[in-house]
């Protein structure tokens, strides 16, 4: 055993739970396959509580990745839940969050960023770029493409908001993707 694997080993032996990207999956398969060491490895991580990491962006991303490994101890939500913050509340068969709560969500966003951005500027494009994902929770109105992209100024960032909040027609339900196919 090399250095490095030993070194992993401890790692893995004092750990309590252990989280793996897909991507590091297939690395370490590879890896795993070149190395003969996957009989160590599984003996290491064994007692661990193990966690996934993959694209989860709906209930039924979620029920495919728990049936597919029954194992698993838990799953990470990053670029989902950033799609849908209403996403964990539907995974675990509760009503989506209503615009007003929506409303409150992006204040407090709006909030955090303007009090800890250096300057507006970095405080705008930190509120663009996460409508990048936010856009996707609401499929009906192209808010992005039309409004929120095109802002200059903080003014203008919060009129696009308010004008979607205001007209928006249904609750937000996280539609990861249907934006990228009615583009094609």
């Amino acid at each position: 055993m090399t250095e490095q694997e030993k070194r992993y080993m401890d790692i893995a032996m004092n750990a309590s739970e252990i989280s793996i990207a897909a991507l590091q999956v297939a690395q370490a398969d590879s890896y795993i396959k070149k190395r003969h060491a996957k009989g160590r490895l599984l003996d290491a991580i064994v007692v661990l509580d193990f966690a996934i990491n993959t694209d989860i962006f709906t209930k039924e991303d979620y029920e495919n990745i728990s049936k597919r490994f029954p194992k698993i101890d838990g799953v990470m939500l990053g670029r989902g839940v950033l799609a849908n913050p209403g996403l964990l509340s539907v995974i675990h068969g509760q009503e989506l969050p209503s615009l007003e709560v929506w409303g409150a969500f992006l204040e407090r966003l709006y909030q955090d960023f303007t009090e800890n951005a250096v300057n507006e500027e970095k405080a705008l494009f930190k509120l663009k770029e996460i409508w990048c994902y936010l856009r996707y929770s609401f499929p009906k109105m192209d808010i992005w493409n039309t409004k929120i992209k095109r802002c200059q100024n903080l003014k203008e960032y919060k009129m696009a908001v308010e004008e979607l909040l205001e007209h928006y027609p249904e609750i937000p339900n996280g539609a990861f993707g249907k934006l990228d196919e009615e583009e094609k």
